[in-house]
């Protein structure tokens, strides 16, 4: 019981020796006056940044191109666009819109400030990592993009079609 005491008459000696909290306008006279001031960030900065309480804002990507429905050839070249910059690395692949299966990777790290990538619809890398490539064949598609950064989703294309070449 002698340590409880002890411990209660420590805890009520500590709070007595504290200097008394300053009344509000007490404390906004003693912050004006402060040798360092305080510049709170301009309105455009923060939503730049858009951060709230640390955790920074949502980053929507919309894939551009392919349109829906569109025909790609085999063996064409062809632009695939989405909205804005990321901001952060990526990859994109293609995957079976009928199976949701990977088929291969078209690009293996998009950049932070890409907006577009011409692609050869002829092949796709084996995987994120792996140079060896694979033929694409004739099928319904989506293009899907997955980024490092948890602050951006991925993005999906609409489902586009890959046909076979034309007979020159």
């Amino acid at each position: 019981m002698a340590v409880i005491g002890l411990g209660i008459f420590a805890i009520a000696t500590w709070f007595a020796s504290r200097p008394p909290a300053l009344p509000a306008a007490s404390l906004a006279a003693a912050t004006a006056a402060s040798s360092t001031p305080v510049t709170p960030l301009p309105a455009a900065q923060i939503k730049k940044n858009n951060v709230a309480g640390g955790a920074a804002a949502v980053i929507s990507i919309t894939l551009t191109g392919p349109t829906s429905g569109a025909q790609w050839a085999i063996g064409t070249q062809h632009t695939i666009s989405w909205n804005k910059s990321a901001g952060v690395t990526g990859q994109m692949y293609l995957v079976n819109a009928t199976s949701g299966a990977i088929v291969g990777w078209i690009q293996q790290n998009v950049a932070p400030k890409q907006v577009y990538f011409p692609w050869n619809t002829r092949d796709v890398f084996l995987s994120g990592t792996n140079p060896a490539e694979k033929d694409v064949l004739p099928g319904k598609y989506v293009i899907k993009m997955s980024f490092t950064a948890p602050n951006v989703p991925p993005a999906v294309s609409a489902p586009f079609f890959i046909i076979s070449a034309q007979p020159q």
